[in-house]
């Protein structure tokens, strides 16, 4: 049992919630959007061009003579999936309303200008920022593929995904996947900073 504000209190199994209490209102687990099927159809073109980006480092690696490791094709899901979710805990851990728009590529030129749907404090604009995550998430790619592709011919059987990325510190030191003294945990994926190491 958790008691994480005035009239808050969640009750938990393990690390699965069971029950909340929030404002005299009990209510059971959410449904996790991230589990759903039409989420990530949704971002399969998004996901497709990300894979063509890769492939393409992918090909001037193999003309140099660098071997890349294959990569697990549910990488980009699971790395964009755990970026979104660390902005959404963010966003409620330092108590700012908001919403998250997504919008498909197709439609930013339709809905940067004036338009019936959204009127948006800041305009999309065709520069880096704008494709900053894509960018990152290709980077990843591109060095989770190189630096586990540098054993022999055999030393990779299998695709190269998620599970590899966790603990892995960088020039090849451990790094622990406990959380930060820093953090204390407060009700199950909910994180609050004490300031203290």
């Amino acid at each position: 049992m958790h008691v994480t504000g005035p009239g808050r209190v969640v009750v938990s199994r393990g690390d699965r919630a069971v029950a909340e209490l929030r404002g005299g209102k009990l209510s059971g687990p959410r449904a996790d959007v991230f589990a759903s099927r039409w989420l990530p159809a949704s971002f399969a073109p998004v996901r497709a061009e990300l894979v063509e980006l890769h492939d393409e480092a992918r090909r001037r690696a193999a003309a140099a003579g660098e071997p890349w490791a294959p990569l697990d094709p549910d990488l980009i899901r699971l790395v964009g999936q755990h970026t979104i979710r660390r902005v959404i805990a963010v966003m409620r851990a330092v108590h700012h309303g908001g919403t998250l728009v997504f919008v498909p590529p197709e439609l930013t030129d339709e809905l940067s200008g004036e338009n019936s749907y959204f009127a948006f404090r800041h305009p999309f604009a065709e520069d880096e920022p704008r494709r900053r995550f894509r960018t990152l998430i290709v980077g990843v790619m591109n060095r989770l593929a190189q630096v586990h592709g540098k054993g022999e011919e055999g030393s990779y059987p299998r695709a190269v995904g998620w599970g590899s990325t966790r603990g892995a510190g960088t020039r090849g030191s451990p790094r622990s996947t406990r959380p930060s003294s820093r953090w204390r945990t407060l009700s199950p994926g909910s994180r609050r900073w004490t300031g203290r190491s």
